[in-house]
């Protein structure tokens, strides 16, 4: 077995180090280090999530048995909870990693609800230990024109200056209060820290303009925010000067004509799946993306069929493959497994079995 072995050499004493790098080679081992982190980040959350599926499945399946003592039934709900909110923040911390200038196309739709079940957790860890945090984030609230990997790191840029204005308070509270306006949902994030004098209320959109110190902040966060939500037809501003604390809404546009309190159609997905684990993880994460499961058997239109090999062969012999305008009774086709050939139908996605976290992404 081959061994690699590397050396690093260490200066002496007597060698001379500056005491301090230049400015940008500062500021390049700054952004050197922000991405790495973000890489990071962006890997634990995909494998976290990938760990986290197969620990659910197994759960449902061992809570399902009808001879498991109630005290045992308890703590396996007790464990699914805090299995769940693991998945939260591996959903979190892959939002917080994705680049917000990088959004292409058409803008994603965001339901506040579901996107605040994935925040919360990094909201939570973000803030000292004895806030409190208030949310009032309705499940019916329209959903948004914003991509919400741009919400979030806006989001969590306004939750670091909270956390340092309440640094001194003994009982720091947190609001986070959702509201439609016409058409536009309103977001209200409000603090009770100590304010902002004057000239920071003037200036605090002004870009490189900070409170804090170079090493842990730019002074970007605010200007950039607003420019990123002025993309979507949002807009970030400071509220009204209060006695104690600060509050900054954000306007989020409803996408295009959308009625208040109108409902997306869900989409709907059939399974052609025939190994039952699989099967049961696909049916995991079709209900927790609210999504409607067709029957099998079913002959109307699919929005999304996911089969295996066997399944997507019968498909394409009866000809109810994806056609060029996305209308085939089958719609958009995911096979799980590997593609027979280089002749394999172009139209269908194929996914390994042992990566169900792109199905995620796609169902999402």
């Amino acid at each position: 077995m081959s061994q690699s072995y590397f050396r690093i050499e260490l200066p002496v004493e007597s060698q001379s180090v500056p005491d301090e790098l230049p400015h940008e080679d500062r500021e390049l081992h700054r952004l050197q280090r922000v991405a790495m982190l973000g890489t990071l980040a962006s890997g634990l959350g995909h494998d976290l999530r990938n760990l986290v599926m197969p620990v659910l499945l197994r759960l449902d399946v061992v809570s399902a048995s009808p001879d498991l003592p109630e005290k045992a039934r308890s703590d396996l709900a007790s464990i699914r909870q805090s299995i769940l909110r693991l998945q939260r923040l591996a959903s979190g911390l892959r939002l917080l990693a994705s680049d917000p200038f990088d959004q292409r196309g058409e803008a994603q739709l965001t339901s506040l609800h579901e996107w605040w079940q994935d925040m919360q957790p990094i909201v939570i860890d973000a803030l000292p230990g004895k806030t409190v945090i208030e949310v009032q984030i309705a499940r019916d609230l329209p959903p948004v024109a914003v991509p919400p990997a741009t919400l979030a790191q806006i989001l969590i840029n306004l939750v670091l200056n909270s956390r340092q204005a309440m640094g001194q308070e003994a009982a720091p509270r947190l609001w986070l209060h959702a509201s439609v306006a016409r058409d536009c949902v309103i977001l209200d994030i409000r603090d009770n820290g100590v304010g902002m004098d004057a000239e920071t209320r003037a200036r605090c959109f002004e870009p490189y303009f900070t409170t804090r110190a170079r090493e842990y902040a730019t002074g970007l966060g605010l200007s950039t925010g607003r420019a990123l939500l002025a993309r979507y037809g949002g807009d970030l501003t400071l509220g009204v000067e209060e006695a104690v604390g600060t509050t900054f809404t954000i306007t989020l546009p409803i996408r295009g004509t959308m009625a208040v309190g109108d409902r997306r159609e869900r989409r709907r997905v059939r399974l052609l799946i025939q190994d039952p684990r699989q099967l049961a993880m696909l049916r995991l994460l079709v209900r927790h993306r609210g999504l409607v499961e067709l029957p099998a058997t079913e002959a109307s239109h699919a929005d999304l069929t996911i089969c295996d090999p066997e399944a997507l062969a019968a498909i394409v012999k009866a000809g109810q493959g994806t056609t060029r305008n996305g209308q085939g009774s089958s719609g958009d086709i995911i096979a799980i497994g590997t593609p027979p050939d280089e002749s394999a139908e172009p139209a269908v996605r194929w996914v390994d079995p042992r990566d169900f976290s792109v199905l995620d992404d796609v169902l999402h």
